[in-house]
This record gives structure tokens, C-alpha cells and sequence, in this order.
């Protein structure tokens, strides 16, 4: 009888290696982080290098008029980029608690299963009804305030 046979022996697939190991660098043989990469995008924007992080306590900043300008302007940015994401997530949440679309029953497109599912939540929620229309208002009062703050600035 061969080895096969009794199963002893696996048989060898062609193109497959068993028992292969990946040898891993040993930590002297890694390279070392530059001071460059090692600096963040954070040290960058409030004018910090990292060599010299003590510069962002004391009381002297070294900085140009150029980059304080440019330093306000990106906190501008982040604060409309900001007041942008909360608009989307005002959307959304009046998307989800809004109840379903007049007439939802007579729709014969996949539209109905989700109108008709906004209706069992509506029907589940009907302890509550007031409290979800005072938060919809709050909600639409909020938006109306961004839409009318942003329509009367031009923004390029």
C-alpha cells in the first residue's frame, strides 16, 4: 500500500506551497519616520512645525499677515462646510419622520412599499404625534433660517 493511500501523505496541489512563511523586518531594519511625514495636518494648519511645538502655547505667534488671512478664511470654510452638513442631516431627518404622501395606497410603483411602511410607522408612533410635529417644526424653522441666511449671500 502507498502513503496516499492510507492518508499519510497529503498530496501536493501544483502552484500551491505549504508552509511558507513571510519573514517580518526586524525593528533595527525598518526605516524611521521622517519628522515631515510624522507632522499633522493639524500642526500644518495652526502654523506649527515638529521641531517647535511649543510655538502654539507661547504667547508670540510667528506668522505672517498672509497666513493668519489664510488661517481665518479655512475656519470660515469649516464653519459653512459644517452648517452645510447639518442642513443635509436636518433633510434627512425630516425625510424619515414625515408621514406618507397623499394618496399613497392607489401607487402602483415600488414607491408604495416604502409609503406604506412611512404609514405603519406613523400608525406605531400615534402616542406621540404632537411631539413629532412640534420636532418637524423645529426642524423646518431651522431650515427655512439656513435657506434664507444662504440665499441672501453670494457664494461662489
Amino acid at each position: 500500500m502507498s502513503p496516499q493511500s492510507k492518508g499519510l501523505v497529503k498530496p501536493v496541489t501544483p502552484g500551491l506551497q505549504t508552509n511558507t512563511k513571510r519573514k517580518s523586518r526586524s525593528p533595527s531594519r525598518r526605516r524611521p519616520m521622517s519628522s515631515q511625514s510624522a507632522q499633522t495636518n493639524v500642526d500644518k494648519m495652526y502654523l506649527m512645525t515638529a521641531e517647535g511645538p511649543h510655538i502654539g502655547s507661547s504667547s508670540v505667534l510667528l506668522s505672517s499677515p498672509y497666513q493668519s488671512e489664510i488661517a481665518s478664511l479655512r475656519m470660515e470654510r469649516l464653519r459653512i462646510e459644517e452648517e452645510h452638513l447639518l442642513e443635509v442631516k436636518r433633510q434627512n431627518e425630516l425625510e424619515r419622520i414625515r408621514g406618507p404622501k397623499p394618496k399613497w395606497y392607489e401607487l402602483k410603483t415600488p414607491q408604495f412599499h416604502y409609503e406604506a411602511q412611512k404609514n405603519n410607522n406613523l400608525l406605531k408612533s400615534q402616542n406621540n404625534w404632537q411631539g413629532l410635529m412640534d420636532y418637524r417644526n423645529e426642524l423646518v424653522k431651522a431650515s427655512k433660517d439656513f435657506q434664507r441666511s444662504y440665499s441672501s449671500q453670494d457664494y461662489i
